[in-house]
């Protein structure tokens, strides 16, 4: 089943092209990997897939068959398309807690605390600290709150946004393994955005190399693994 699909996506920020005639895809419980350089155009292809990037008229971007290109962000949110951004950005003066609860609006209190549950479930480190303020975590833990946040939200679509960018290894490994978690316990599908390829691409069903705004290449990890050039690249040449 089609989940989310891009159709001649384009955008450009005072006229300076940032993405050019993007067509991706996610099936039902892909995960699907966006890597490229810095400045490929990667974050912005996920901002207008939430709509918090203006995309050009003849851009389509497709969730279950429906068109969202002109959906207000909130409102495509809570159609189940939840991205967790670049940076955390966690309400810094809010405990953990009520960053969930916040999260929670759009799906209700009930369910909200359900979702809450699981979070906790996923990752202890926040139960432990439920009653502190975001802005006082570690970088990992506000990473964990973060993706926890986007979980509370229901998604049908996680959008993830370099989860790995300036944490530890270990800190890194333990989020990926939850990614990984939450994909097998949940058919959650997930499109990735991430710098450090050898860490989402063992996850990831599909790959898109993006460069200067293009899908330069595409395919199954399987394809990829089989193309000497990628597979120097991207996969550490095994």
């Amino acid at each position: 089943m089609n989940i989310l699909e891009t159709k001649d996506l384009s955008v450009a920020y005072n006229g300076v092209p940032a993405l050019r005639k993007v067509n991706i895809k996610a099936d039902k419980g892909e995960v699907v990997s966006v890597l490229g350089p810095n400045g490929a155009g990667k974050t912005t292809l996920l901002k207008s897939i939430s709509g918090l990037v203006k995309c050009s008229p003849e851009s389509k971007i497709k969730f279950l068959g429906n068109e969202i290109q002109n959906i207000l962000p909130h409102k495509i949110t809570r159609m189940g398309v939840v991205q967790v951004p670049e940076g955390r950005q966690v309400f810094g003066d809010l405990s953990v807690q009520e960053n969930l609860e916040v999260a929670g609006v759009s799906v209700g209190m009930k369910k909200a605390r359900e979702n809450i549950k699981k979070v906790y479930a996923l990752f202890s480190e926040l139960e432990s600290r439920k009653n502190q303020a975001a802005g006082t975590l570690s970088g990992g833990e506000q990473q964990m709150l973060a993706i926890g946040r986007a979980i509370v939200a229901d998604p049908v679509i996680l959008l993830i946004d370099e989860p790995s960018m300036g944490l530890a290894p270990v800190i890194v490994k333990r989020i990926f393994s939850t990614l990984k978690k939450i994909v097998k316990e949940s058919g959650l599908t997930m499109l990735i955005v991430e710098q450090n390829a050898k860490l989402s691409l063992p996850m990831s069903d599909r790959v898109y190399i993006v460069s200067q705004g293009k899908v330069m290449i595409e395919g199954t990890v399987d394809e990829l693994k089989n193309d000497r050039r990628i597979r120097d690249m991207y996969f550490g040449g095994n």
